[in-house]
């Protein structure tokens, strides 16, 4: 090996492809994370959990509209995701939907009774790190 093949910088190629790997494996995550959260969340209309997205930072939503369960169209997602400053990617599961944070918290009726949390949000992040950590380790094996 010649000198200059030693001192060469491959920094940049590494990194671009970190970057890439990681960005397939939020990905895939997001796309597991909703599932988990659909299946998790509470239905009435279908509304609330046909609402339920995911997006990179600095990204769209995955998807760009929802429906209720009988088609109509009920909602849209507009702008990005906020963009984090610094060499982390963040992903973003929710849903824009008005009173997703009554359902997934619990909340106060207005006579003051209480109505227990129905979470799907944070079950759906939280009970499978194992297998979003799988996919992690799937994704950059090979870099």
């Amino acid at each position: 090996m010649s000198r200059t093949e030693i001192e060469k910088d491959n920094s940049k190629s590494v990194n671009a492809k970190v970057e890439a790997a990681l960005k397939r494996a939020l990905t895939k995550i997001g796309m597991m994370a909703e599932t988990y959260a659909k299946m998790l969340c509470p239905v009435d209309t279908g509304l609330l959990r046909n609402s339920i997205t995911f997006a990179l930072d600095g990204e769209t939503a995955n998807k760009t509209t929802y429906t209720n369960d009988e088609g109509t169209v009920t909602g849209t997602y507009e702008g990005t995701a906020p963009e984090e400053t610094g060499t982390q990617m963040t992903l973003y599961v929710g849903t824009n939907v008005q009173y997703a944070p009554y359902q997934e918290l619990g909340h106060h009726t207005v006579k003051g009774k209480w109505i227990p949390p129905q979470a799907f949000l944070k079950p759906a992040m939280e009970n499978h790190q194992k297998e979003y950590e799988q996919v992690i380790k799937a994704e950059t094996r090979n870099i």
